[in-house]
């Protein structure tokens, strides 16, 4: 298995690098090998179209993995290379439904959370945060005097500070249905809780009586509230439990095994 990405950015090294690592794979920058017909090929987000159809016609399994590539409406539509992929990697059932239009096969791998990930959110006091860009957070996350960390370089770093993060946004829209929970699993990576809407990623993660359940970004200043009076109470603990679930689903172990059911020998192999 050969991983190929488009960028340094962070989702290609979490999703190229860090799963590759964990595989004993290779990673290649916007390029392939010579031969790779007993391969299997991952391609992540943005790819080259003449990469995948080289990979094919060699023999190769290609599997796509768009990340949140699906998850804008000027993004959607088929395009000729989608034929040439065997299977494209979901993050829930209700992606994998709509994307079946385009592609062969789906196969439901969450996103995990950054294996760097090395400290434990502090619980001296309740401090809540909205970590990720900001162009995707709804205006009443810092109305409500949320602390916004939305510089790519600090989000890491910063993680561990905030023992509340927040992933809010409507839930009809594309983004609601089509992106990773990257957000919730960060929170459960440091034993934060978090306050999320009930996106089609995330509801697969967590259960129906999860505390912090936010209904719609109407909700959101109440739900705040509601989580800073039960700091550290029961309610809060129970919510700890639930995330401590999806820290181990989303772990970069657990998701990594998942890779093993793509064969390893390309389609040439048993031609």
């Amino acid at each position: 298995m050969i991983f190929v990405k488009p960028n340094n950015r962070a989702s290609s090294i979490l999703r190229a690098d860090q799963i590759a690592e964990k595989l004993n794979a290779k990673v290649y920058l916007n390029e392939l090998p010579d031969d790779v017909s007993r391969e299997t090929v991952v391609f992540v987000k943005e790819v080259d179209p003449d990469l995948v159809i080289k990979a094919s016609t060699q023999g190769a399994k290609i599997i796509y993995d768009p990340i949140d590539k699906f998850a804008y409406k000027e993004r959607h539509g088929w395009q000729h290379w989608y034929y040439f992929v065997d299977e494209v990697i979901c993050f829930n059932e209700k992606m994998a439904e709509v994307l079946k239009q385009w592609f062969k096969s789906t196969v439901i791998i969450p996103h995990q959370w950054d294996a760097r990930l090395n400290a434990q959110a502090q619980m001296h006091t309740f401090l809540p945060a909205y970590i990720g860009h900001g162009f995707n957070c709804p205006p009443i996350v810092p109305w409500c005097d949320v602390s916004m960390i939305c510089a790519p370089e600090l989000m890491l770093d910063v993680a561990p500070t905030f023992n509340c993060h927040v992933s809010i946004r409507d839930p009809s829209t594309l983004q609601s249905m089509m992106k990773p929970a990257t957000k919730v699993s960060l929170a459960a990576a440091i034993g934060a809780v978090c306050i999320t809407t009930r996106d089609e990623s995330v509801i697969e993660l967590l259960p129906d009586d999860y505390p912090y359940w936010c209904e719609s970004t109407k909700e959101f200043e109440g739900i705040l509230r509601k989580a800073a009076s039960e700091f550290k109470g029961p309610e809060w603990n129970r919510a700890l439990e639930m995330m401590r679930a999806v820290k181990d689903t989303t772990s970069i172990d657990a998701i990594a095994k998942r890779y093993c059911r793509f064969s390893s020998v390309g389609r040439a192999a048993v031609l």
